[in-house]
């Protein structure tokens, strides 16, 4: 009897394919969040599973998840992740900043670099203590900078760059 109800089953969900697929709509736009942490979960019981999958799914798809990759790189999301994934690369131990602290930084001084007072088109986030001198990648210490200061003032401080630049522009005149 089981095998006939279940062949039953079977046949009336072939002939309400629309039925059912609503009805699984309905299911998951009511219970998202329990159907979310399910999948959390269950992606953090079978890590070794999930990451298996994904690598086998990025080599089979190698040009398509690629050109995906440089698309999102290409836009200001994926602008900003560069330049917050670059600044946690260097300091250590460091949290990653989010988009919103992002923003604030390369928001703060209008579009112009705070060290020349150009507008800037090709920017880095600065350490305004360097790393190597104890400066921390927090809000406070990081400013947006034009690439030309950024990679003339390197790992000196704010004062001693201000200084060479300084000296150097009376040694021109």
């Amino acid at each position: 009897m089981a095998s006939n109800t279940s062949e039953y089953g079977r046949q009336w969900r072939r002939e309400n394919a629309e039925h059912v697929k609503a009805d699984k709509a309905r299911y998951h736009a009511e219970h998202l969040e329990q159907d979310r942490e399910r999948s959390r979960l269950w992606r953090v019981a079978n890590k070794a599973h999930v990451k298996a999958e994904r690598v086998k799914y990025i080599s089979e798809h190698r040009d398509e998840v690629l050109a995906k990759r440089r698309a999102w790189a290409k836009t200001d999301s994926g602008k900003l992740a560069k330049k917050a994934y670059a600044t946690y690369r260097l300091a250590a131990g460091a949290k990653k900043l989010s988009a919103d602290d992002l923003v604030t930084i390369t928001s703060d001084y209008g579009g112009f670099c705070p060290y020349c007072g150009n507008r800037i088109t090709d920017g880095h986030i600065d350490h305004v203590v360097p790393l190597i001198d104890g400066g921390r990648s927090d809000l406070e210490n990081l400013v947006y900078v034009c690439a030309r200061c950024n990679l003339a003032k390197g790992a000196k401080s704010l004062i001693a760059f201000l200084l060479d630049r300084a000296i150097l522009a009376e040694a021109v005149k």
